[in-house]
């Protein structure tokens, strides 16, 4: 089954993972999820490098294990404000040196210095990721009652970002992995970010990357076609080409479950909840 059969959007979906969440949910549900969202995508996208280290408390009579932000090796903007910003206020913050001489900020404390810019972790929803999802005509702001309301347009995304994130991600995706990696990516190439927040699919994403790991990067597929009419004995180089993957990038998947566990633990308490929610109406 081809994506176009099942009516996919024929561009890459451009929002960001935080976006995405918040066209489907509303700026006032999941409480802490969009934030947790965007770190994972800075993440995903070699913005930041997660690093479980260990610490010391107690002037050094007891050891723990750390999380630590620190900038990765894609040094070029996220674009979306719902990113930088994060960016921008890791940049504000003094790396630590733990026990074991890595060198960052403990996401923990980055929560904390969320939390006192915001309000609450859920108060990045508001402040940083309505104002583009505004601007693309997707909500409009009704200062009267100081609520935001999803538009016509902003319905029709939701509902195309639902239904293709259900259709092809949860129901598709792993059989692509194992029997058409063309379409996996393919998939990937139009999703782009909007694939983190099913958090079902990372196994795939991590098979995915095992995969190409396992080919060497250039060996035959055995994809009828490949991609776009490409060679079939095109190598995955070939297949990546002229896909746009967005903020994610294949080799930095493998440690998504651990990324998302580590961000979960440190921002979890007094982040707000991290269940779904109404949409916007």
């Amino acid at each position: 089954m081809r994506l176009e059969e099942k009516g996919w959007r024929e561009s890459h979906w451009e929002l960001t993972a935080p976006e995405s969440y918040v066209l489907v949910y509303g700026p006032k549900a999941g409480g802490s999820r969009p934030f947790k969202l965007a770190l994972m995508e800075l993440v995903a996208g070699k913005c930041l490098t997660l690093t479980d280290a260990e610490d010391s408390v107690l002037f050094g009579l007891w050891k723990r294990n750390v999380a630590l932000l620190a900038p990765g090796a894609e040094s070029r903007s996220p674009g979306s404000r719902s990113l930088s910003a994060l960016l921008d206020l890791l940049g504000e913050m003094t790396p630590r040196t733990t026990r074991d001489g890595n060198i960052g900020v403990p996401v923990a404390g980055f929560a904390r210095k969320a939390r006192r810019k915001y309000g609450w972790l859920g108060g990045y929803a508001e402040t940083e990721v309505m104002p583009g999802l505004a601007s693309r005509g997707f909500y409009e702001r009704r200062e009267q009652l100081g609520l935001w309301k999803i538009t016509r347009a902003g319905k029709a995304a939701r509902t195309a970002l639902e239904r293709n994130l259900a259709t092809l991600g949860r129901e598709r995706l792993s059989l692509w992995v194992d029997d058409d990696p063309a379409q996996a990516l393919a998939f990937l190439g139009f999703a782009g970010s909007s694939s983190l927040l099913t958090k079902e699919l990372h196994p795939d994403l991590r098979r995915l990357r095992e995969r190409r790991q396992g080919e060497g990067g250039g060996a035959y597929l055995g994809v009828e076609g490949g991609i776009e009419g490409n060679d079939p004995e095109a190598g995955w180089g070939d297949m990546l080409g002229d896909l746009d993957l967005g903020a994610l990038d294949l080799d930095a998947l493998d440690g998504l479950d651990g990324a998302f566990s580590a961000i979960d633990a440190a921002t979890g308490s007094g982040g707000g909840g991290d269940g779904g929610g109404g949409s916007g109406t």
